[in-house]
């Protein structure tokens, strides 16, 4: 089915989707910390005078402050934001007879940009072909899950008193 995009009968169809992909990877990556942003201003405004405060903080810098997929993904934001589209390719394997179609990032592309952080650099040395981008959102998103999880968790803890009471 993936195949059919690239009939020469359906490059407008294909034009249209490599268009909605550009704009949704630039949707993701506007988004990718503006979560993180609104969620440390709320918790300055409701915790700033609380230890808590500084758990989140802390907690904040060691799961996107040290990862080098995060500031992958922070960097690959300023380069959209800043620099331009960002280098994709559209990918059509065959595996085992059927068609399938990939988004990758250009590599090499990738690779000439003085622009990375060091710990996104670090993230980008570690591909030896042109990574897919479905995989790196995804295991973005577990990132994101998992630090969420921990402060519902501490919210539920911190509040559990007047959660009981109400």
């Amino acid at each position: 089915v993936a195949g059919r995009l690239w009939d020469l009968d359906n490059r407008g169809k294909l034009n249209l989707v490599q268009k909605d992909t550009m704009r949704l990877a630039h949707n993701f990556l506007a988004a990718a910390f503006t979560l993180i942003d609104h969620t440390t201003v709320i918790t300055g405004k409701l915790y700033a005078s609380q230890t808590f405060y500084d758990e989140y903080r802390s907690r904040v810098g060691d799961v996107f402050g040290k990862s080098d997929l995060a500031s992958f993904i922070k960097t690959l934001r300023n380069w959209m934001t800043h620099r331009g589209l960002v280098p994709v390719s559209f990918q059509l394997t065959f595996p085992d007879g059927a068609s399938k179609c990939s988004v990758v990032l250009d590599l090499a592309q990738l690779k000439l940009w003085d622009g990375w952080t060091a710990h996104a650099k670090t993230y980008v040395a570690g591909f030896a072909s042109n990574p897919p981008l479905r995989a790196i959102v995804e295991s973005y998103m577990k990132l994101v899950e998992g630090f969420y999880l921990w402060l519902q968790q501490r919210m539920a803890e911190i509040h559990a008193p007047a959660f009981l009471e109400v």
